[in-house]
């Protein structure tokens, strides 16, 4: 009898552990979010200061999973408000913010968990993404390329099959910013990539 109920827990554990965990296999919804971002300067611009600043975003997020091997995509359109600040070697400040629209892609993987799927279940994720900037393009010392392209490494958890909270680091894979100020009489070739972290909730219908 012992061995007859150890065996039909087993079938039940992994019924559980290849179960499709999503709600549906397409998602669509809004999110919200905070920024923390970072300048990286190259070596011309070592002696420049980077402080990280806090910034916003918001959009929509449409989600996209293959049944039973839980393996998706999920595409995203969200405002992006980015700060930082930078201190030039003359001690001045400049206090840099840009507006993007973002359009992150992401392969992702919502991981089934036995039993518990039904109430959370975590995700991990990856993919490009792609910042158009909005707005104009010099602010203080710093000019902003028209487009940032990062590559994103992130993980989740999703409540309730609905409300999906994440965490992922953008890594800067263009040149992000220049300096503009040296620039007006002479080519500096100071510029740099823009990294961080962002922090978002979903709901998704």
């Amino acid at each position: 009898m012992k061995k007859l109920t150890r065996i039909a827990l087993s079938i039940v554990l992994a019924m559980g552990a290849v179960a499709p965990v999503a709600a549906k296999p397409f998602q669509i919804g809004p999110v919200v979010g905070v920024n923390l971002n970072s300048v990286n300067l190259n070596d011309v611009g070592a002696n420049f200061k980077s402080d990280n600043r806090c910034g916003f975003a918001g959009g929509l997020m449409a989600k996209f999973t293959v049944p039973i091997i839980n393996i998706g995509v999920d595409l995203s359109a969200l405002y992006e408000h980015r700060t930082s600040q930078m201190e030039n070697p003359q001690g001045g400040i400049d206090n840099l913010k840009y507006d993007y629209l973002a359009v992150p892609l992401h392969l992702r993987y919502d991981i089934p968990m036995p039993v518990i799927s039904q109430v959370f279940f975590p995700t991990i994720f990856t993919g490009p993404n792609f910042g158009f900037r909005l707005g104009k393009s010099v602010v203080n010392d710093f000019k902003a390329n028209k487009y940032n392209i990062g590559w994103d490494f992130g993980l989740g958890i999703t409540l309730v099959k609905h409300l999906q909270i994440s965490a992922a680091y953008t890594l800067g894979m263009n040149k992000a910013l220049s300096y503009t100020k040296v620039l007006q009489t002479e080519d500096a070739g100071i510029n740099g990539k823009t990294s961080g972290w962002t922090i978002t909730a979903a709901y998704l219908f």
